[in-house]
């Protein structure tokens, strides 16, 4: 409940963090990449809140697990709610690389690409979205994420 977004002020950095996991979420109709930039200590915040313990108890790779979750989880709603609007797609599997790598991403002509951050408190991290539309749908039901296991989500 005390996580919030907020823009991105300015124009984006080139490499907003040390790390990024990304997911794909494509078929047909779009492409989407998904981007979560973070760094260590502030993985290790996000991850220890949702495992309810200390932050020092949050090794690297169970804090950089966190944020491949992360992803798959958001890729996850999208295809939840595209497929609902009769738009398949389908995702990768999440990952995570240097943030540094994001200076080789370029965006394709056409495309739209959005950024902002989830904080919470003065811990926070960018998230990015770059969406390729190939052909024309509409979006005619949509629903807000099922919340009523919120707390309950297990990360494996």
């Amino acid at each position: 409940n005390d996580v919030f977004i907020s823009e991105v002020q300015g124009a984006p950095p080139l490499v907003f963090a040390h790390w990024m996991s990304f997911i794909l979420v494509s078929g047909e109709f779009l492409r989407i990449v998904l981007k979560a930039h973070f760094m260590t200590e502030s993985a290790q915040f996000f991850a220890a809140k949702n495992y309810e313990t200390s932050k020092e108890n949050i090794t690297l790779e169970r804090a950089l697990d966190f944020f491949r979750e992360f992803c798959n989880l958001s890729a996850g709603q999208f295809k939840v709610d595209l497929n609902r609007n009769n738009v398949k797609v389908a995702a990768s599997l999440p990952g995570v690389i240097r943030g540094f790598d994001e200076i080789f991403y370029q965006q394709q002509s056409g495309s739209t690409r959005d950024y902002w951050h989830l904080n919470c408190g003065m811990v926070k991290f960018a998230c990015s979205a770059n969406i390729e539309i190939f052909k024309k749908f509409a979006i005619t039901k949509l629903e807000g994420p099922d919340i009523s296991n919120r707390g309950k989500v297990e990360y494996l």
